[in-house]
């Protein structure tokens, strides 16, 4: 590290105190007016700079606008075109439009035909509904008929099948009945006594012939 030889400090260290503080509030003073001077002349730098920034702005803007002027022109210009060509399309439309008119007014007409087939077909279809409510009430009459006849049938489904029981009971009860009275009859009967041996008849021996001289031409 180079030393180096602070002449301020050591005259400072010398001088009286009276003058130190003289010295000191001149160099304040000296001071303040070089920065002030040097702060103003920063200022006034920048504010050239500003001008300067500001002029350059100006004409660029200058120049954009006359740019965005002449876009303006022409986007007028097809504005223009759109505007006629809007003109003819309505003047297109409006012959459409009178067209229309006149199919709205054979739609009129053909709209009051159909109300008129309507009214025609609703009061065909509200005697098909009367008759049709006719038709269910007769169904309803058959439905009571048919249930009457399902609770008689299921009645006498139920006495039949009572009578069934009933007559499958007599006559279980009645072979229950005669095989007890085969069987007693079966058992009270008296055994049959023992068969005695028959008596052995002995016949007498017949008796032989008396045997007499041969007849003349018979052998002996």
């Amino acid at each position: 590290m180079e030393w180096q030889y602070d002449f301020g400090a050591a005259q400072t260290a010398f001088t009286h105190p009276i003058d130190t503080a003289r010295q000191a509030a001149q160099d304040g003073a000296m001071n303040a007016a070089s920065d002030k001077e040097y702060i103003d002349a920063r200022l006034d730098a920048q504010d050239a700079r500003v001008d300067n920034k500001l002029v350059s702005f100006e004409a660029l803007i200058k120049d954009k606008f006359i740019g965005v002027d002449a876009q303006f022109a022409r986007v007028d210009a097809q504005f223009a075109r759109v505007d006629a060509q809007f003109s003819e399309i309505n003047s297109q439309f409006a012959g459409v439009n009178a067209q229309f008119a006149g199919v709205n007014a054979q739609f009129a007409v053909i709209n009051a035909q159909f109300a008129e087939v309507n009214a025609k077909i609703s009061v065909q279809f509200a005697n098909v509904d009367t008759k049709f409510a006719e038709v269910d009430v007769k169904f309803a009459r058959v439905d009571t008929k048919f249930a009457e006849l399902g609770a008689e049938m299921h009645e006498r489904f139920n006495e039949l099948i009572r009578w069934m029981v009933g007559t499958a009971i007599a006559m279980s009860a009645l072979a229950i009945t005669i095989i007890a009275l085969l069987f007693n009859y079966a058992t009270s009967r008296p055994l049959a006594p023992p068969s005695l041996p028959l008596p052995t008849v002995t016949s007498p021996a017949p008796s032989a012939a008396p045997t007499g001289p041969p007849a003349a031409g018979q052998r002996r």
